[in-house]
């Protein structure tokens, strides 16, 4: 799998020589989330989950099949993402069709960053006081789903606060100096603390990704990238440890007093970081086990349907992540899709595309999912490239390559920024609709 991943990075290296390219990304992603666990799990079969152990029947036997079915998958990617690579690429043609950028200026841009910089704090302020407090905040960080649950559109808010820091970078656009570098990186390193008070870390790197994709793209090319990233992976692989260390312990005080006891417990744990960062283990379990019973046939999928819905008004809501039924199958309950949200395990196992697909359709689920998502990673490509990168297609681009899979969570989640999005650059920078070509038009 390594070498097929390696070799699909090289050649799409001497077509394009974009590093955020949909296949170098998506293949640099398959790779770190797959073949460190893989190669850690034939050193060290202790790697995979007890219970996930206890459940699957041959392990070696189902680990070679997920890796020739992820083969298979990462082959249907790679067509999916060149399905229309032929096509002749034009711009945006103004005067038909969909335009959601409009009247960019510095100023729209620094009135952007501080109402939308404000209101975030303002909802982030709320939440942390609706939970009872910032001490009572982090003492209790280790169950934060159980708080997060029900407050889905406090914490969509909270996500203002990484919006306006992309809106302050395209600032650069119009002036660039070392004050406005200075401020810009304040509002990311303030901006990484909040995210992660909320006791994740994959939203914090993410917005770091976003705000260097966003530079990469709309100020301009960063020099030396590859170099400044490989410098920058030892602090995000220290980072990704030493999260959940804090966020498990009882005394949170006691390691930020004593740097040095907390840096060795990180450096111990270093191999955490393998299954930490991949869901092998999920895979595997879900191959085992819908070998073994009838696949759900995109059952899950209708939960979709009640996403909009508060649970406050309907309390029989079936939950947002697919996830939370697979983990509710591996500690052994007996569920079926669309069940409650309160009758099921109150965690999660995200199954992503592959699992998503699999424990619907099976293996052909796979294949079709793959395609799609390489469909999909793609035309975000392509759009981002015709709208002549304005923040609002680099957007939806970062968004979808580096979060977005066929699960009811990752559609979720990607619909909300979206909504969010649109909603934003309506208010700030006009959003229009352009009918024919006429010049007829609707502004909003």
């Amino acid at each position: 799998m390594s070498l097929i991943l390696v070799l699909m990075y090289v050649v799409d290296s001497k077509k394009n020589k974009d590093i955020f390219s949909p296949v170098k990304l998506s293949t640099l992603f398959l790779f770190v989330y797959n073949v460190p666990f893989i190669i850690n799990y034939y050193f060290d079969k202790n790697i995979i989950d007890s219970r996930i152990d206890a459940k699957v029947e041959d392990l070696d036997s189902t680990m070679i099949i997920y890796i020739l079915y992820m083969i298979f998958g990462v082959f249907a990617l790679y067509l999916g993402i060149n399905f229309s690579r032929k096509r002749k690429m034009k711009k945006i043609n103004k005067n038909r069709g969909f335009h959601f950028f409009n009247l960019e200026s510095e100023a729209r841009y620094l009135t952007a960053t501080i109402l939308v910089f404000s209101l975030g704090l303002i909802f982030y302020i709320d939440f942390i006081q609706s939970v009872g407090g910032f001490t009572f905040w982090l003492n209790n960080i280790a169950n934060r789903a159980a708080f997060t649950t029900g407050n889905g559109y406090s914490t969509l808010f909270i996500s203002l606060l990484p919006i306006s820091v992309y809106f302050y970078i395209g600032t650069f656009n119009f002036k660039n100096n070392m004050l406005k570098k200075i401020i810009l990186i304040s509002l990311v390193l303030f901006t990484f603390i909040i995210l992660t008070t909320l006791g994740g870390r994959k939203s914090s790197l993410e917005f770091v990704i976003f705000c260097i994709i966003i530079w990469n793209y709309k100020i301009g090319k960063i020099k030396n990238l590859k170099k400044k990233i490989l410098l920058l992976s030892p602090l995000a692989i220290f980072y990704m440890i030493a999260i959940p260390i804090l966020r498990t312990s009882q005394d949170i005080m006691g390691y930020i007093t004593d740097i040095g006891g907390f840096s060795k417990e990180v450096l111990s744990n270093l191999t955490s970081i393998i299954t930490e960062v991949s869901y092998v283990g999920h895979y595997l379990f879900i191959i085992n086990y819908f070998d073994n019973h009838e696949f759900w046939l995109g059952k899950t999928f209708k939960d979709l349907f009640f996403v909009v819905i508060p649970r406050s008004f309907y309390p029989d809501k079936p939950p947002v992540d697919d996830g939370v039924y697979v983990k509710s199958l591996v500690e052994g309950m007996n569920i079926a899709p669309n069940a409650p949200y309160t009758t099921l395990y109150k965690s999660s196992l995200p199954p992503e595309t592959f699992g998503n697909m699999y424990l619907n359709f099976g293996f052909i689920g796979v294949l079709i999912g793959m395609f799609l998502l390489g469909l999909i990673f793609r035309q975000s490509y392509e759009y981002m490239i015709k709208n002549e990168y304005n923040l609002f297609s680099i957007l939806i681009y970062a968004n979808i390559i580096i979060s977005f899979q066929l699960s009811n969570l990752r559609i979720t989640q990607f619909f909300s920024d979206l909504l969010l999005y649109m909603i934003l650059f309506s208010v700030f920078f006009t959003f229009k609709i352009y009918k024919n070509n006429n010049l007829s038009q609707t502004r909003y």
